[in-house]
């Protein structure tokens, strides 16, 4: 009887996986009560970070904080589930891109 060895690979492979059923888990807590929206707060529950980081790091937020509704920042649900689908170094190039572009039509 042989034993096989997981390769670091496999670890590694196996823990990418572990990380997204978490973050789907999560997903699926925060839409118990069937919320329509998510605030900040609820953004930060499920992706496992801080509002601070949330704040600093807007690529985690649909359109990068701007609210989709007046005087509230939050988002509906279907918004944020595909903006979810969007791979996080994407976003995070989006952002770039969008933070150089409103600082050029400030700087105008």
């Amino acid at each position: 009887m042989s034993a096989e060895v997981a390769s670091k690979a496999d670890f590694e492979k196996l823990e990418k996986k572990v990380d997204e059923l978490v973050l789907e888990l999560r997903l699926l807590n925060s839409k118990l009560p069937s919320p329509k929206v998510v605030t900040v707060k609820d953004i930060c529950m499920i992706e496992g970070i801080s509002k601070a980081k949330a704040c600093i790091e807007k690529y985690y937020l649909p359109r990068f904080g701007e609210s989709a509704y007046d005087g509230y920042t939050r988002w509906d649900i279907e918004e944020y589930e595909a903006w979810r689908k969007i791979p996080i170094e994407e976003r995070r190039k989006q952002f770039q891109e969008y933070a150089f572009q409103k600082n050029q039509r400030a700087s105008k």
